[in-house]
């Protein structure tokens, strides 16, 4: 956007580099990714849909991981998906070192479809390790045409009393929404981990800890 709105946590422009404006989370480019003129404003972060991956690493306590504290987050990008593009994850974020993510973004091309998913802790979950009852919830929205800039935002609100709502908008227009009671979400497992970094391109390598491959 060329106005920053007020209250961002971070921001990559994406212009020449993987700089974060806002808080010094900086990243970068592995696999041939690259940063190209021709973005919806300014510059843009080209992914070629194989390897390529932008990476920012993360740290304890550096706010990355979501825990669903109040007042919520919104994940919000310009999103340009290539024509020949089939499916693939535009980003992930791990919340373990055991094969769990905080939260994702993936792309199908069968129904031009965006997921978004925020993994939480629910009695109705099957138990996984530590005894966790783990599972997440999901908002997405098809019809969302490659081949044309799309601005994609997904916002997890949440009220003084714990109750929420998670939602999906593209173009200025919500697609899904879904709420859910105090009792029914929680993002904050104990085994919650922030160290594990958040990905553009790629899912998060568990096998090879996070190293581009």
């Amino acid at each position: 956007c060329a106005v920053q709105p007020a209250n961002l946590f971070t921001r990559w422009t994406m212009d020449v580099n993987g700089t974060d404006v806002i808080s010094g989370k900086n990243g970068q480019a592995y696999n041939g990714a690259r940063f190209v003129p021709g973005g919806r404003v300014g510059g843009s972060l080209e992914l070629d849909g194989n390897n390529d991956q932008f990476l920012v690493p993360d740290a304890i306590g550096s706010g990355l991981a979501y825990t669903g504290a109040a007042p919520g987050r919104t994940w919000a990008m310009w999103l340009f998906i290539d024509p020949t593009e089939q499916e693939g994850t535009i980003f992930s974020k791990p919340w373990s070192g055991n094969g769990d993510y905080n939260y994702t973004l993936t792309y199908s091309a069968g129904s031009e479809q965006l997921s978004f998913s925020l993994a939480a802790t629910h009695p109705s979950f099957p138990v996984s390790s530590g005894g966790i009852h783990r599972g997440g919830y999901g908002v997405g929205a098809n019809r969302v045409s490659k081949g044309a800039w799309h601005h994609v935002a997904m916002t997890h609100s949440v009220e003084a009393s714990g109750s929420g709502a998670l939602a999906m908008y593209v173009d200025g227009a919500e697609r899904q929404r879904i709420s859910h009671a105090p009792s029914d979400f929680s993002a904050s497992p104990p085994f919650l981990s922030t160290h594990e970094p958040l990905i553009l391109g790629a899912v998060f390598s568990y096998q090879n800890a996070g190293v581009p491959v």
